[in-house]
């Protein structure tokens, strides 16, 4: 969808209010609830067009000039292998460290995060952190495992990580400008057609 010559797409669930996310690519997704209508979705791109186009500027300018060579799905596996062999024993440490539990683990190739922690424990974890720094792939996992105690992104949930993960703004630095062309080499290939799936 296209609005006020800003290009969109819409994802719709049972979330209560209206949210707009700029992705690794500089693409926009506005998270929106079921019942909201396309001119309610409309007003609020065009309310926020400043901060969209500030904030899609900013992805794109991390991506910059670079000639960017797609991941394809040959070296999904292969990370994806890697990660099998490397990333439990670095979660049930931090786990144990922690005091969390998790009841499972997964690795798959992401286009918009880097893990996730369902309300059932269960981590996600994407292959692609394989290509990040040691510390970077730590922190991911952290950044998950205290989920398990707090299911949102509050200060208390920061605080939980900041108290046994000192270098998580070090870290997240790193993902927003090294993450975001590691994200766009995938999205290269997914649209030369690769399948990474």
């Amino acid at each position: 969808m296209t609005t006020d010559k800003i290009t969109y797409k819409v994802k719709r669930s049972k979330r209560k209010s209206l949210g707009i996310r700029i992705e690794c690519d500089g693409s926009i997704t506005v998270l929106a609830p079921l019942l909201a209508s396309a001119e309610y979705i409309d007003e609020a791109i065009a309310k926020n067009k400043d901060w969209i186009l500030k904030k899609q500027s900013e992805k794109l300018s991390a991506i910059g000039e670079r000639r960017l060579q797609p991941i394809y799905l040959d070296e999904i596996k292969a990370l994806k292998a890697r990660a099998l062999t490397i990333l439990p024993d670095r979660l049930n440490y931090y786990a144990e460290l922690l005091g969390v539990s998790y009841s499972k683990l997964s690795v798959k190739p992401m286009l918009s995060r880097w893990g996730s922690c369902s309300a059932q424990q269960s981590i996600s974890i994407n292959c692609l952190l394989m290509l990040a720094p040691d510390e970077v792939i730590d922190y991911i996992l952290v950044h998950e495992l205290s989920h398990v105690k707090h299911m949102n992104h509050s200060r208390a949930f920061y605080a939980f990580i900041d108290a046994h993960f000192p270098h998580r703004k070090q870290c997240e630095k790193w993902l927003k400008s090294e993450g975001v062309i590691l994200i766009s080499r995938v999205r290269l290939a997914k649209d030369k057609k690769d399948r990474i799936n």
